[in-house]
């Protein structure tokens, strides 16, 4: 079972969220052995995720997702997932797709991430990124009221 928390630090936002915790079901159950998990999704700003990445990681640098994860055990997982919304806005009319899927992008993104996918390299990359395509292809629901 997941247990999902949406946190907000941008106003006019909403989510569905039964359809955000079927996404996160969806990405822990089927590639995963996570059978349980916490998960928190916070969406926020460019300003909050900078200075995160400064705190820590070092990097002054602007990023669309972060995601930090408190706890692995046997089929049990917790982690947070931090979501600039402004990022998001921007990704979503640069790639030319919708802020509904491009935030399940993201979320998708930083899940992947929390069950050890990673993207430091030209490999690992096309391969975490295709399978946040499949991902987000299998997932029909809208996230997000808009």
């Amino acid at each position: 079972m997941i247990n999902l928390e949406t946190h907000f630090e941008v106003e006019n936002f909403r989510v569905n969220h039964r359809n955000l915790t079927f996404l996160c079901e969806l990405v822990l159950k089927e590639y995963s052995d996570f059978e349980n998990g916490n998960i928190s999704i916070i969406f926020s700003n460019n300003s909050h995720l900078n200075k995160l990445k400064i705190d820590h990681f070092n990097e002054d640098v602007l990023t669309d997702v972060i995601t930090f994860v408190y706890e692995k055990e046997i089929e049990k997982i917790e982690l947070e997932i931090y979501i600039s919304v402004e990022m998001a806005i921007e990704n979503a009319q640069e790639n030319n797709v919708s802020f509904n899927n491009e935030l399940k992008r993201l979320v998708v993104h930083g899940i992947l991430h929390a069950i050890d996918y990673n993207d430091q390299d030209e490999e690992s990359q096309k391969i975490m990124y295709k399978l946040q395509e499949e991902i987000v292809k299998k997932s029909s629901g809208q996230i997000i009221h808009e």
